[in-house]
């Protein structure tokens, strides 16, 4: 079982509270340790080092300030920004239309 910031593919059974926004589109399952809620993107450990570099000016929380972290980005899709409004049961997730259409039909 993985643990700490290490990536493991998205296939795995763990659960995390939060998922990096970024590792999550190389279809890596990596927690979130930081959120930029310029970017409202969730970011790990090794992601907010590429992100502080190209947006110096951010503002980027960690895991102490997870206060800062609600409301942001839980119901808006990562990938298309709509409204995550179905509910896929065979992948366990939340999803907006677009990925309804693209990604979770048989």
């Amino acid at each position: 079982m993985a643990s700490g910031g290490s990536s493991i593919y998205k296939g795995s059974d763990l659960i995390r509270d939060y998922n990096c926004s970024k590792c999550e589109e190389d279809d890596l399952n990596t927690e979130a340790q930081h959120f930029c809620p310029q970017c409202e993107h969730y970011l790990c450990d090794k992601c907010v080092g590429v992100h502080g570099v190209y947006f110096k000016k951010h503002t980027v929380y960690g895991r102490r300030e997870i206060q800062m972290w609600s409301g942001f980005s839980l119901d808006k899709c990562d990938q298309h920004g709509d409204k995550l409004n179905v509910h896929c049961d065979d992948h366990k997730e939340l999803c907006c239309s677009v990925c309804v259409a693209l990604n979770h039909r048989y």
